[in-house]
C-alpha cells in the first residue's frame, strides 16, 4: 500500500511541475514519472481509438471511474462524431458538450414544411416532410399508402383539395376509398391553418395563426412531450432534454417576432424565410444525463471539478491554442481601437489568446493521476498535421518523455485485444490480412477461440460469411417479393 501511494506522490509531483512550467519562460525540467503520455497517431480515427483504448485501460488496471476521467477536444465539429462512434466500439458512453442546433427535430421540420405548404402550393415533398415527423394524426402505414398513391399518380398542387379519381380501376373502390379518404383528413387538418394565415395582414397576426394551430389543431406541447416520454423510456436521454427544450424556443422566436416586426405587412413567403432563418441560428446546450458517463468537450466551454485523469485529443498545430480567425472585417488595431472606447464588436486577438491560456493552463491543473496527449499526423482528406507548441513544450519540459505510437501502428497485437465490440473488427482485418497470405500471429487464435466459448456464435457467424462472401446473387422467392411490393404472387413471373 506504501508502494501504491508513493507512486501516486510521484505522479502527482509530475502533474505539478507541469502545471507550473507550461507557461513559464525559463522553463525547468523534470521526470515524467509515467502520469505524462504523449501520442502520435496517424488519423484521427486511430487516435480516437487509442484514446479509447486508454480509457478501458485506466478503468480496469487504476479502477477509475468514467466520472474521473475527462476527455478534451478543441476540435469538436469534426472529430465529435468520430470520438463518439469509436468510443461506442469500445463500451464506452460519451457526453459531447457542445451546442448542438435544432434543424434536425421533427417539431422543427413540422413548422417548416408547415409554410412551405402554405406558401409553395402543396408541393408533394413538402407535405410528406410534414406527414413523416410522426406529429399529425396521420399514422406511419396511412402516410406510407398516401405517398405511394401520391408517387404513382404524380399528385401535386390543387389536386389534393378534391378527391383523388385516377386509377380506380387498378386500386380498386375500396382502396381508393381509403385513399380519399386519408386526403381528406390531411386536407381539413391544414386548410383552417393556410385560410388564417394567408388573411393575417401582419407578422403579428401570422405569428397568431401559427402559434394557435401549434397550439390547439396541432397539439404540438403534447406531441413533443409523448416523444419525450418515449425517448427517456428508450434510454435516450440526451434527445430526451433537446425535445424537453423545443417549444420554449420556439415561444421565444415567436416573442422576438412580434417584439421586432410585429406590425410589418409581409408576405407568407417571406415570413417562412424569416422564421427559418431564426430557427437556424438557435443553438441549445444539454447537461449531462448521467453522472457516470465520459465527458468530451473544448478547453474553453467544459467546466469541471477535480479529475484523476485527463485525455487531450487533437492536440495539433492552429488547434491547442486555437489560431486567430484569418477573415475579418476590421483589422487587429482598428478592433483594438473601439474596444479603448469601450465598443466591444468581438474580442480582440490579445485578450482572447489570454483567455485560452488561462483556459489551457486551469484544465492541465485538474487531473491528480495522469494525462494523456495525442495529435494526428493528418486530417480527415490525408494532408499533413503537425503538432501543436503545447505538445512540443510538454517535450522538452519532460526530455524522459517518448512520443509513443497509435495502436494500429504499434505492431503488437495486444494493444488491440480490448473489448469484445472493438476486438472483434482487427479479429476480422488480420483474417482477412492472413488470406492474402500475410502471417496470422498466434494470438489472433486464441482470440477466436475465445468468442467461440464465451460470446454467441452470431459474431463468428457474420466475420465468416464476410470473408467468403463471393458476391454471388441468388434470386428473390416469391414470398419475398410479395412482402415487399404487395402483389399477388400468383401474378409474378417465376
Amino acid at each position: 500500500e506504501s508502494k501504491h501511494c508513493g507512486k501516486l506522490e510521484e505522479k502527482a509531483e509530475a502533474l505539478a511541475h507541469l502545471k507550473h512550467e507550461i507557461f513559464a519562460q525559463p522553463y525547468r525540467q523534470g521526470t515524467a514519472r509515467n502520469a505524462i503520455m504523449l501520442c502520435q497517431a496517424a488519423n484521427f480515427y486511430s487516435e480516437a481509438e487509442t484514446a479509447a483504448a486508454k480509457i478501458i485501460q485506466l478503468i480496469r488496471d487504476e479502477g477509475l471511474r468514467y466520472r474521473d476521467i475527462l476527455v478534451v477536444c478543441n476540435d469538436m465539429e469534426t472529430r465529435a462524431s468520430i470520438i463518439k462512434r469509436v468510443f461506442a466500439d469500445y463500451g464506452i458512453t460519451a457526453f459531447l458538450d457542445k451546442k448542438r442546433d435544432i434543424l434536425h427535430h421533427p417539431s422543427v421540420e413540422f413548422i417548416a414544411s408547415l409554410l412551405d405548404i402554405t406558401a409553395k402550393g402543396w408541393r408533394y415533398e413538402d407535405i410528406f416532410r410534414m406527414l413523416k415527423t410522426n406529429l399529425t394524426p396521420i399514422s406511419p402505414d396511412e402516410c406510407e399508402d398516401l405517398e405511394n398513391y401520391a408517387v404513382k399518380y404524380r399528385i401535386k398542387g390543387n389536386r389534393w383539395k378534391k378527391d383523388f379519381t385516377y386509377g380506380i380501376k387498378a386500386e380498386g373502390e375500396d382502396a381508393l376509398f381509403r385513399i380519399n379518404e386519408i386526403r381528406k383528413r390531411v386536407y381539413d387538418y391544414l386548410t383552417v391553418f393556410e385560410k388564417e394565415f394567408k388573411q393575417a395582414e401582419n407578422v403579428r397576426e401570422k405569428t397568431a395563426a401559427i402559434y394557435d394551430f401549434l397550439k390547439d389543431k396541432a397539439q404540438l406541447p403534447e406531441r413533443i412531450e409523448d416523444l419525450i416520454e418515449y425517448l427517456v423510456k428508450e434510454g435516450q436521454l440526451e434527445y430526451a432534454e433537446e425535445a424537453a427544450q423545443i417549444w420554449s424556443v420556439m415561444i421565444a422566436i415567436f416573442d422576438q417576432l412580434v417584439e421586432l416586426i410585429g406590425e410589418e405587412k409581409i408576405s407568407p413567403e417571406e415570413y417562412g424565410i424569416i422564421l427559418k432563418s431564426g430557427l437556424e441560428a438557435v443553438e441549445i446546450g444539454l447537461l449531462p444525463p448521467a453522472a457516470d458517463q465520459i465527458l468530451v468537450g473544448t478547453m474553453q466551454r467544459t467546466r469541471t471539478g477535480k479529475i484523476k485523469a485527463l485525455i487531450i485529443i487533437g492536440a495539433n498545430d492552429g488547434l491547442l491554442p486555437t489560431a486567430s480567425e484569418s477573415e475579418s472585417l476590421l483589422n487587429e488595431d482598428e478592433k483594438t481601437a473601439l474596444y479603448n472606447k469601450g465598443i466591444e464588436i468581438c474580442k480582440i486577438d490579445d485578450l482572447r489568446t489570454k483567455e485560452e491560456k488561462l483556459a489551457i493552463y486551469k484544465t492541465l491543473s485538474k487531473p491528480t493521476l495522469c494525462l494523456w496527449m495525442s495529435y494526428s499526423t493528418s486530417d480527415l482528406e490525408g494532408r499533413e498535421s503537425k503538432q501543436s507548441i503545447l505538445f512540443d513544450k510538454i517535450r522538452k519540459i519532460f526530455p524522459d518523455l517518448k512520443v509513443l505510437k497509435d495502436i494500429l501502428n504499434a505492431g503488437d497485437p495486444l494493444f488491440l485485444i480490448e473489448t469484445p465490440g472493438s476486438t472483434l473488427k482487427h479479429m476480422t482485418e488480420a483474417f482477412r490480412n492472413a488470406m492474402d497470405g500475410n502471417p496470422l500471429d498466434e494470438k489472433w487464435g486464441a482470440v477466436y477461440k475465445w468468442y467461440l466459448n464465451n460470446h454467441s456464435s452470431q459474431p463468428i457467424k457474420a466475420v465468416k460469411e464476410g470473408l467468403f462472401f463471393d458476391n454471388k446473387q441468388e434470386k428473390m422467392n416469391k414470398d419475398l417479393v410479395w412482402k415487399l411490393y404487395k402483389r399477388d404472387p400468383s401474378l409474378m413471373l417465376s
